[in-house]
């Protein structure tokens, strides 16, 4: 008799999220869609600025929370873009596997995207706005078959 097919892995998702605090849409649908999709999921982490409300609500349903300056989060600039690889290598040590990196929030778009470059992972980006400054723009369609971008709002789906 031949033996079963493996069973598909689970697939894990790396988050990044602005704030650990609930200010609004962002950190809501966060939670909700983790809590619709952590069956599905394998284990799944989330990278904040420090612990906040939405830590603990995350922790609570079995998510990951990992610390990272807030200054790294939200940093643009090359040469401390790749200090903040070298920090959140750190952070999430080697039990942390990812398969996919989300971004919900142009606040902390380009520590995913290098994240993504360095680790050869998939980048999904889920913006309301995009920075009409092209910057992002730019980024996006260079890097356009590693990145999938969810237009939530007309202003991304008309930029891109």
């Amino acid at each position: 008799m031949g033996s079963m097919p493996p069973t598909p892995q689970k697939p894990s998702v790396l988050y990044f999220s602005p704030s650990s605090q609930v200010y609004g849409g962002a950190e809501i649908c966060l939670q909700h869609a983790y809590d619709i999709l952590r069956s599905e999921l394998g284990p799944c982490a989330c990278v904040f600025p420090g612990a906040g409300p939405l830590t603990a609500a995350l922790s609570g349903m079995g998510m990951d929370c990992r610390s990272l300056d807030g200054r790294f989060l939200s940093e643009g600039e090359f040469f401390k873009l790749w200090c903040a690889c070298f920090y959140l290598s750190r952070a999430l040590s080697p039990e942390v596997k990812v398969d996919l990196i989300h971004t919900n929030s142009k606040i902390v778009f380009y520590l995913p995207l290098y994240w993504s470059i360095i680790t050869g992972k998939p980048l999904l980006v889920h913006w309301r706005d995009l920075d009409v400054e092209q910057g992002h723009v730019f980024y996006l369609n260079l890097f356009r078959k590693r990145i999938r971008v969810i237009a939530v709002s007309k202003a991304v789906q008309v930029a891109l």
